[in-house]
């Protein structure tokens, strides 16, 4: 009975180590051609791009929305006050589900996302962004996400268990120790 009982905690135990998934890191950029665009509120300017994490450029490291998913998403902004007399300076971003609104300064802006259902199914993400009041300088948007999947396991960053993996990894684990003890006390 021991002996299956030892078995039975070292399968479970090699069982919740080789059933982890892989974090996989993906970024897309865009940046305006001509360096920066300008930006006026009153005139409604608008600049619009698709993000998409499955490009060929990628290689290897690009994204298969068949085997893997996205578990979140941010957007990070390259803007620049005009340095003009405006109060305020607002922008407007559409991407995909999300919304944000937000005074334009100078510097990086990031957004996290809440909805990446559609990055997610097709590894593209439609974005719009519109200056709401003032005027600025739009000059580049970063999409970075995390997505988690078996395929690229040697690009992976990090494994990250299954909260099931982690159960059984602990199972066994913890089945291996009480039998070694049981087994030390026994021999005392």
């Amino acid at each position: 009975m021991k002996k299956v009982s030892i078995l039975l905690c070292l399968f479970l135990f090699v069982f919740g180590i080789a059933a982890s998934t892989y974090a996989l890191p993906y970024t897309d950029k865009y940046e305006v051609k001509e360096q920066q665009q300008y930006m006026q509120g009153w005139a409604l300017d608008t600049v619009k791009w698709t993000f998409d994490l499955t490009q060929e450029k990628y290689g290897l490291n690009r994204f298969n929305p068949d085997n893997e998913d996205i578990m979140s998403a941010s957007i990070a902004f390259n803007l620049k006050d005009d340095a003009g007399c405006d109060f305020w300076e607002f922008a407007f971003l559409d991407a995909g589900t999300n919304n944000f609104l937000w005074e334009v300064n100078t510097g990086t802006t990031s957004f996290e996302m809440t909805s990446v259902i559609t990055l997610s199914d097709t590894g593209k993400l439609d974005a719009c962004l519109t200056a709401l009041w003032g005027d600025f300088y739009f000059y580049s948007a970063t999409l970075s996400a995390i997505g988690t999947g078996t395929e690229n396991i040697a690009t992976a960053a990090s494994p990250v268990p299954e909260p099931a993996a982690m159960l059984l990894f602990g199972t066994g684990l913890a089945g291996l120790t009480f039998a070694t003890r049981r087994r030390l006390i026994r021999k005392r």
